[in-house]
């Protein structure tokens, strides 16, 4: 009779596993043996494609030994959700040790594990335990391998892509975990290496308390690296759904369209409430602000405030604190920035999409054709499609930038 194995066991496999691809993947990095001088390299690339083959058949053979995991959709795979600013990972798939998926009627080159927690019940649940392992095989060669590891509090997203072709060789990965930090480390990891051949041509190490802040601080890098794994998932708008008002700071402070008279003429009456000697009087004005809202935050971002008294300047600020996620500074980067515009693209406030589009033609001086009217899978593609067109691929950056420490370093200047 089939004897299942104990979580606690499952837990020390899965940790050992993890350290073994660690080291599987610190020897695909290893700069190649250069080929000896006689050796003729016009052969290489229909090598490398027969080898490609033959290691999806092999991955094909090990998934039929497998008892099978059969699944309507990804989504009752893995899905993901961002909650208390933490990467939650949910499976319907049952306890298994490990089992080979089929969507529908379709097999997979994926493999799940996957435990409960003692004493959790339903589905979807967060499980104490849970590995998938994805492979893809490129037609021109190479392998591309996604991993979503859970061992307790420990979740692990990551990445790794080869092409033995180029002597390429690429490596994301997210980390998020509790266990063995020292004071004022945090808790959210983000690592992306990149080598062709003996070139490091990216190597980013970067950190945050938790993944939202990951978003706020690194959109660029975030976007670039992380969105393409979350995409393949058909979840990328889980992570990566642009803050409104962040992107209301960035594109709406800056436009030059000339605000509603009438709502101009109630934010004077307003700040000049504002100042009044009655305290009540202060904080009905303050309170009446709150209720316009973002337009209200709009046309007060965009006001000289040099001739206000100090309470209303204060009182002002207090107003507009939530609506200015960013700094100053950070927002005036983020209006030439293609990704965070392409990020904004995918809200569904039309007014603000119409804006990220205008700029997303000014800064990328190319014809961007989008159609505000798109929504869902649809609405994703065409970002998917512009951001084929506008940025160069997430393997191949368009400049070397190391980052050496933790994420609060300043980057080193690309050279």
């Amino acid at each position: 009779m089939h004897r299942r194995t104990h979580p606690s066991r499952l837990i020390r496999g899965a940790l050992a596993l993890s350290l073994v691809m660690t080291a599987a993947r610190a020897i695909a990095q290893a700069p190649p043996a250069p080929p000896a001088a006689a050796e003729a390299p016009a052969t290489e690339p229909a090598t490398q494609e027969a080898d490609s083959v033959k290691t999806r058949k092999a991955r094909e053979l090990e998934l039929k030994t497998m008892p099978v995991a059969r699944v309507a959709n990804l989504r009752d795979v893995v899905q993901f959700a961002i909650e208390n600013d933490e990467l939650v990972v949910r499976t319907s798939i049952p306890t298994t040790d490990n089992s080979a998926v089929i969507i529908g009627d379709r097999p997979t080159l994926m493999s799940v594990a996957a435990h409960h927690a003692e004493g959790a019940q339903g589905s979807p649940y967060v499980p104490m335990y849970f590995m998938l392992i994805n492979h893809e095989y490129p037609a021109g060669g190479g392998v591309a391998i996604a991993h979503v590891n859970v061992v307790g509090q420990r979740c692990q997203v990551s990445r790794t892509w080869s092409d033995e072709s180029e002597h390429n060789t690429f490596n994301v990965d997210l980390i998020q975990d509790d266990a063995f930090l020292e004071e004022g480390d945090d808790r959210v990891r983000f690592y992306v290496q990149e080598t062709r051949g003996e070139e490091q041509l990216v190597d980013l190490k970067l950190s945050a308390p938790n993944v939202t802040e990951l978003r706020r601080k690194y959109p660029v890098e975030s976007m670039r690296y992380l969105e393409p794994i979350f995409r393949d998932f058909g979840q990328a708008s889980v992570l990566f759904q642009v803050n409104t008002k962040a992107a209301w700071q960035v594109l709406g402070a800056a436009t030059t369209t000339k605000p509603p008279a009438e709502l101009s003429a109630k934010l004077d009456a307003l700040l000049v409430k504002l100042d009044a000697d009655d305290a009540k009087e202060r904080e009905a004005a303050l309170a009446d602000l709150e209720k316009i809202g973002q337009p209200a935050a709009l046309l007060l971002m965009q006001r000289d405030r040099k001739g206000l008294s100090e309470e209303q300047r204060a009182r002002v600020e207090t107003f507009l604190a939530p609506y200015k996620p960013l700094t100053d500074e950070e927002a005036a980067k983020m209006r030439g920035n293609v990704e965070f515009l392409l990020m904004a693209l995918s809200t569904d406030d039309n007014a603000l999409a119409a804006l990220a589009l205008d700029r997303l033609k000014e800064v990328s001086k190319k014809p961007v054709a989008f159609d505000l009217s798109a929504t869902g899978q649809a609405r994703t593609e065409a970002i998917a499609a512009l951001r084929a067109k506008l940025l160069p691929s997430a393997t191949q950056p368009a400049t070397t930038r190391t980052f050496i420490k933790s994420g609060s370093d300043a980057p080193a200047p690309a050279p």
